[in-house]
């Protein structure tokens, strides 16, 4: 029997989620505009459980040059294989600190923040860039940077002059809440994992199965459709749940090498067309699961005509999360 045969036999997931996993690169919140960096220890308690919930793997790079120390809830997902903290190294002697001295090492931990600027902001900045480029290199399609505040926030970065145009869902997804405990939080994805599978499924294939369509009108409108009902799902199940979930949104910027730029601008054309003919963006099947309020996707072009190519899965992902409980 060959292993593809073997691994949808065995594997309830095969063909929906990668044989490695998803993997997001993960960061505490850090601003950097090119000139001054401002750091705060510890991953966003938001960011932190999203992330556990939705992806299989999750790095978050430890710096030689600042050092920002795990605390407990980052300790337990290292303990339980889901976040990895690979160390980057620079070399300290080529770096100039601003009090003149050389080969030290910035620690960060209990709460603590640091605001520096020049050639240390610079390098660690880069040193985060420089290694998504390196694991999404590895493995493509496979990884994505989160960013946007609250996370790794690095404005006029190299990024924004390149790939993908950016789809929003807007008071549509179900986030733990910050105190959700992670040892149930892990629980949860485990015994729901087939809504959690399907739905990120559907969104990471989102523009693929758009730009591939003999009927791209009619492929955009069963795709949302599809993934009302995915979310739908997911807003379901979070109700069950004993630990609050709230209402949330996510932003993010897509790719794959069969995508060329024109058909990704058409395709903003397409979803412009619609708004202007009065065709709806809302999600009525997530409306009616939270009640007040209208769930909405949203597409924003965001697009270098320079760019040749494009690559096919989500590359980018920036979320925030609300005041309302999903009851």
């Amino acid at each position: 029997m060959g292993e593809a045969k073997r691994r949808r036999l065995s594997e309830p997931h095969f063909g929906k989620r990668p044989k490695r996993g998803r993997g997001i690169l993960l960061s505490a919140p850090i601003e950097f505009d090119g000139q001054e960096l401002a750091v705060q220890n510890d991953i966003d308690p938001a960011e932190l459980r999203r992330a556990a919930l939705f992806w299989d793997r999750m790095h978050w790079p430890q710096s030689n040059i600042i050092d920002v120390q795990s605390n407990d809830d980052e300790r337990f997902l290292e303990e339980e294989g889901i976040l990895t903290r690979p160390t980057l190294k620079a070399d300290l002697g080529t770096i100039s600190w601003a009090s003149g001295n050389q080969d030290k090492l910035i620690k960060l931990a209990g709460g603590s923040s640091l605001t520096t600027t020049g050639d240390v902001a610079a390098r660690f900045a880069a040193q985060h860039i420089d290694y998504f480029e390196k694991i999404d290199n590895s493995e493509p399609g496979l990884w994505v940077l989160s960013e946007g505040p609250g996370s790794f926030y690095l404005k006029g970065n190299r990024f924004e002059n390149g790939r993908g145009k950016l789809v929003e869902l807007t008071r549509a997804l179900p986030l733990p809440d910050p105190s959700f405990p992670l040892p149930e939080l892990l629980e949860f994805k485990y015994r729901r994992s087939d809504e959690i599978v399907d739905l990120n499924f559907e969104l990471d294939k989102f523009y693929k199965y758009v730009s591939n369509a003999n009927d791209p009108d009619h492929e955009l409108a069963r795709l949302i459709q599809v993934i009302d009902r995915k979310l739908a799902d997911v807003h379901k199940v979070a109700k069950e749940s004993k630990h609050p979930f709230r209402l949330g949104s996510i932003a993010f910027s897509i790719s794959a090498p069969s995508i060329s730029a024109s058909s990704i601008e058409d395709f903003a054309n397409r979803t412009l067309a619609w708004e202007l003919a009065g065709q709806t963006m809302q999600l009525p099947f997530v409306g009616g699961m939270i009640g007040a309020g209208a769930s909405l996707i949203q597409f924003d072009v965001g697009l270098n005509k320079k760019q040749e190519q494009l690559t096919g899965n989500p590359f980018r992902v920036a979320a925030s999360i609300s005041e309302e409980l999903i009851r």
